[in-house]
């Protein structure tokens, strides 16, 4: 039986950083209770490329790579160029009770006792535990693509191909898990419970992953937990960064097992304690919405307990005070959240009317919405008169003018 942790996606930065801090302390925790053989990171450790080594966040980095590496023998992977860059190559200096390995290129590592040996360093003799397969975020760089991006991003699929399948023919020759851990778009995954991710990067099929002949398929870089096919799972982000973050946020446990003719395997799901960022939008504008008796609070007790809350309301600025800022901050306190924000975006009526205006086909009725707009009010004759400008010739206006002369 291999146990294994697999998380991702852990973005860094000074601003979020007690809140990564205690999602990721959280993971070392279960894992001392669980004891794995191997923990897997996939990638994107930092938001930015640029955090400096005397940052809070970078310090925190290292000390909990040295607790996990005080567990189990630890792997990871450079993610995607402008959050990890290099910084991630740091970890090669952390020590702990196990090794950490960090690969900034495809490799494929052995566990043979409790150390990770690449193909150079390994014992014929010696039991090999699990193979891992590290493929970091693809880059025209490595695979030395110097075509447009079109071909070059084709270029670099193919080579994925060929890639996953020689690390695939490389593993059938031994008979222990086989785990395939990278940082890519799979084709098919969902960013969101409806909407999947389309076009942006470099995109692997699964068709192509499964050249790979991996048993289980520890994925990062999109943000949403979920499993593809029968053995690709995304770990999705350690913590909820943005407002109206609703899905569930945590990490992995897989259990492997040897079973001809292959591996069987459990995966459980673990639960970060992350924050609920709630983000509520209402739109005043919008005809026939009115304030007064509306619900502004759609959220249940539960949810709305421990909560961080954004409120955006847009609004008439003459019916901005309507809405008391400070009583709905209070309500949300009082319903349990940790902090609400109110914010009221203020549309002037007199510049919606006057583009309105601009938009009307009849005269009389450009009058009537300019006089609407003046708070004046427009007699018949002189939309009589609008009309008659707008049905009547050049020729029979400058008749009708010299009979009026």
């Amino acid at each position: 039986m291999l146990k294994v942790i697999h998380s991702a996606d852990w973005h860094y930065n000074d601003r979020d950083h007690d809140e990564i801090e205690k999602c990721v302390d959280f993971k070392i925790a279960r894992a001392r209770k669980e004891c794995p053989d191997l923990i897997v990171v996939s990638g994107d450790i930092t938001d930015s490329q640029n955090l400096k080594l005397d940052s809070k966040s970078a310090k925190t980095i290292c000390r909990q790579f040295s607790e996990m590496a005080d567990i189990a023998p630890v792997v990871n992977i450079i993610g995607t160029p402008s959050h990890d860059g290099r910084s991630a190559e740091i970890l090669r200096y952390v020590r702990g009770k196990y090794q950490i390995h960090v690969s900034e290129k495809p490799e494929q590592l052995f566990l043979q006792g409790e150390g990770l040996v690449d193909c150079w360093g390994l014992d014929k003799k010696a039991e090999i535990t699990a193979i891992i397969t590290q493929i970091p975020t693809p880059t025209k760089q490595f695979f030395q693509a110097d075509s447009a991006i079109e071909e070059g991003d084709k270029a670099i699929s193919n080579a994925m191909t060929a890639l996953f399948g020689a690390f695939g023919a490389s593993a059938a020759e031994y008979s222990c898990p086989h785990i395939l851990n990278g940082h890519f778009q799979v084709g098919g995954a969902f960013i969101s419970d409806t909407q999947q991710l389309v076009g942006r990067d470099i995109e692997i099929s699964t068709d192509q992953l499964a050249m790979a002949n991996a048993h289980v398929i520890c994925m990062g870089h999109i943000h949403k937990a979920q499993e593809m096919r029968s053995n690709i799972f995304y770990s999705g982000s350690i913590y909820r960064k943005n407002f109206g973050e609703m899905d569930d946020k945590g990490f992995y446990i897989y259990d492997l097992s040897m079973n001809t003719p292959g591996v069987l395997y459990d995966s459980d799901f673990i639960l970060t304690p992350t924050r609920q960022l709630i983000k509520i939008r209402e739109d005043f504008t919008q005809e026939n919405r009115l304030i007064e008796g509306c619900i502004l609070n759609p959220f249940t007790p539960n949810e709305i307990k421990d909560a961080f809350i954004k409120v955006e309301f847009k609004v008439w600025q003459d019916e901005a005070g309507k809405i008391n800022q400070a009583e709905l901050e209070r309500s949300f306190l009082e319903a349990g959240a940790a902090r609400a924000e109110i914010n009221l975006i203020r549309i002037p009526r007199e510049t919606v009317r006057a583009s309105r205006v601009l938009t009307m086909d009849r005269l009389r009725d450009k009058v009537k919405e300019m006089a609407a707009l003046r708070l004046e009010e427009v007699s018949d004759e002189i939309l009589a008169k609008a009309d008659l400008l707008e049905t009547t010739s050049q020729d029979e206006l400058v008749q009708i003018a010299g009979r009026v002369n």
